[in-house]
């Protein structure tokens, strides 16, 4: 099934119509524990995965999982690694001198 149909309406307007995917799980069907087993067997085939990646992945099978769930994982999972890597990089202003 496509998930996008373009077709002509009444006047002629090109338009195009969206299909929401019945077959896509809701986060509800996982369970915490089958969440952090998703992220473990995800970060032990893919350690260089990070949070966007991960949901990217989690998507790609399926399922639809918010951001903190995915960090509450993060956190059961791999403990205060999670932490660490909510910092964001910091870009540091610079003067050059001519």
């Amino acid at each position: 099934m496509p998930i996008c149909t373009k077709f002509l309406d009444v006047n002629g307007t090109r338009m195009r119509q969206y299909l929401a995917s019945n077959a896509a799980r809701r986060l509800d069907s996982l369970t915490d524990d089958d969440l952090d087993a998703f992220l473990r067997d995800t970060l032990t085939r893919f350690p260089e995965f990070g949070r966007q990646l991960t949901i990217g992945h989690l998507k790609s099978q399926g399922y639809c999982v918010s951001k903190a769930q995915i960090q509450l994982s993060y956190l059961r999972v791999q403990g205060w690694l999670a932490i660490v890597g909510q910092r964001g990089l910091r870009q540091r202003g610079y003067n050059v001198i001519c």
